[in-house]
């Protein structure tokens, strides 16, 4: 009950005779809630997008100056109110979202009586429903880790009513696969397999959100046992290594490092973010003493391979092999021919002592004269 008191002196010494209300306890104003123009009890939870409209109205007093409406929040909020001092009302507008979720909105009047200010309050929290949001995955202990240590991935979501789902999914050869549920993903011993991109998508009832992560496995630098050598003119030698974080490749001769030069010729060719193949051409000059080394490093570990230049087979050329068999073939056919004649002349001395036998008679016309090419055929037959 307000008790409110006239001074009737102030009004008999006052020319104009107007009258001044006094209260002790000024009556508090009403804060009320409406969505989409229709008014809703406090406790109701907003859609998010909705329009929303906070209405402060109060009783209006005979103070001079007039009372004033004020508008604040908790968590603090710009305001922008549209107010109707004559009539004590002010309106507050604004498009739900997740941040105005469970903050309280507080309308405040101000009376000044007798040279002094009273104050009453009216207050609302509105209630946003929406779809998550803030939606990150963080990883346990770290996004980059040495391979055959555990990790942990971890999705978690701001959401109203709360997240009910959450998948874990992996880029594969440009596609999503999936994994598993839950907000935890994890490995209990990690190798480069699990190198790549992971995505958790977060839902609940009015929608989804993703987060994603790369988790980066780190190994040290392995060389691929295809590493080898071969000579033709030059010899040629490659070795191809892998190892995360990319690793660096040297080539030492009988233990010295190898730059280019007028003997050596060295390139490099990156074959992935973690592999690294390279070639190194040597002169004949340093093949023949000389000891070869591959040598991979990177922050994980170093590794090497000894190639053997001393055992390197020579590649020879299609020339030259068709040069050998066409060697080969006349050589046989040489031999041949020569064999046939030998055996003729064996055949004409043993005829020839023949003759000299009483009762034998050998005309010498009836031995054929043959060619080379009957000989060769003769000898084959």
């Amino acid at each position: 009950k307000h008790e409110f008191y006239e001074t009737r002196h102030f009004f008999e010494s006052n020319i104009r005779n107007e009258s001044v209300c006094i209260s002790e306890s000024p009556p508090k104003p009403r804060v009320q809630l409406y969505v989409e123009q229709k008014e809703v009890q406090g406790q109701e939870e907003v859609l998010e997008g909705s329009s929303v409209s906070l209405r402060c109205s109060a009783e209006t007093l005979c103070s001079s100056p007039p009372p004033t409406l004020t508008w604040s929040s908790t968590p603090r909020i710009p305001l922008s109110d549209s107010s109707r001092l004559q009539e004590l009302i002010s309106d507050l507008n604004f498009t739900a979202t997740h941040r105005q979720h469970r903050a309280t909105f507080t309308c405040t009047i101000t009376y000044q009586l007798q040279d002094k200010n009273k104050t009453a309050q009216d207050s609302i929290t509105v209630h946003v429903q929406y779809s998550p949001q803030n939606t990150a995955v963080s990883v346990l202990p770290s996004s980059s880790v040495l391979e055959g240590s555990s990790v942990t991935l971890i999705c978690s979501s701001d959401a109203n009513p709360a997240v009910f789902s959450y998948t874990w999914s992996r880029e594969s050869e440009g596609q999503l696969k999936q994994l598993q549920t839950g907000d935890t993903l994890t490995f209990n011993r990690t190798d480069p397999t699990h190198r790549g991109w992971y995505h958790c998508t977060a839902q609940n009832q009015h929608g989804s959100q993703n987060s994603s992560v790369r988790l980066d496995i780190q190994y040290a630098s392995e060389i691929s046992p295809s590493s080898s050598c071969s000579r033709t003119d030059v010899t040629v030698c490659f070795c191809e290594t892998d190892g995360n974080p990319s690793p660096e490749l040297e080539w030492h001769l009988s233990g010295r490092p190898v730059t280019n030069s007028s003997n050596t010729f060295i390139s490099e060719e990156r074959m992935s973010s973690t592999g690294l193949r390279s070639s190194i051409t040597l002169h004949q000059s340093l093949t023949n003493t000389s000891t070869l080394q591959c040598v991979s490093r990177n922050t994980r570990g170093t590794a090497s391979q000894l190639l053997h230049l001393l055992h390197v087979i020579p590649q020879e050329s299609g020339f030259h092999r068709f040069s050998f068999l066409v060697g080969a073939a006349g050589g046989a056919a040489v031999m041949m021919i020569l064999c046939g004649i030998l055996l003729i002349c064996s055949r004409r001395e043993n005829n020839t002592r023949r003759d000299d036998s009483p009762g034998l008679i050998l005309n010498d016309w009836n031995i054929p004269q043959l060619s080379t090419s009957d000989l060769f055929i003769y000898y084959a037959v």
